[in-house]
């Protein structure tokens, strides 16, 4: 099996497996993260938007920067971040500390 596949089949199999077992809300509010979890209004989401069927990994050892095929949009803690192999110059995360 070629690589790239192996790495989507993984991709694909984490996914599902994150859109079935969502975070456990109760524990991130024990450890004083709040807001996370779930997308919802008032709440804080990581999101990417690809086409699975055009995801590529175009790195390699002479261009390791390389911009990967697929990616269609990222939005950190609900803003958009990433769009058309652009960076929008928006930094919303925030580090979760203990």
């Amino acid at each position: 099996m070629h690589t790239m596949h192996i790495f989507l089949f993984i991709a694909m199999s984490a996914l599902g497996v994150q859109a079935q077992q969502p975070a456990d809300v109760k524990k991130l509010d024990h450890i004083a993260i709040t807001n996370r979890g779930i997308i919802a209004p008032g709440y804080f989401a990581d999101m990417v938007l690809m086409d699975p069927a055009t995801v590529k990994d175009n790195a390699s050892i002479q261009n390791p920067k390389a911009l990967s095929d697929g990616i269609l949009k990222m939005w950190v803690n609900g803003v958009l971040v990433y769009k058309d192999k652009t960076g929008l110059q928006q930094y919303p995360g925030e580090f979760l500390g203990k």
